[in-house]
């Protein structure tokens, strides 16, 4: 766990979704909350399958609408994701 949640990106990531009120893309959060300029999607979307594959997040399909692709979002809801938030302090208690 300490591994997975203690490099920067992902931590920004964990971040990310512990603020926001909906599930967010990859393709969001790449453009919102992370610098794009330094980052790139590729990177951002293999942080948040590591997250996935850690049981920290869960992914959300939502349907494709015409001539668009199924869009995967984002929440923080893995059964490992509250331990991740105490560790990162995102709560006050």
């Amino acid at each position: 766990m300490s591994h997975t949640i203690n490099h920067p990106t992902r931590k920004r990531v964990i971040g990310a979704l512990w603020h926001s009120s909906e599930p967010l893309s990859a393709e969001r959060i790449h453009g919102e909350y992370l610098d794009g300029d330094k980052i790139s999607l590729e990177v951002v979307n293999y942080h948040v399958e590591v997250l996935e594959q850690d049981c920290i997040v869960k992914s959300h399909r939502k349907r494709a609408t015409e001539g668009r692709q199924t869009e995967r979002r984002f929440v923080l809801d893995g059964p490992r994701s509250g331990e991740a938030i105490r560790r990162l302090q995102l709560t006050s208690g």
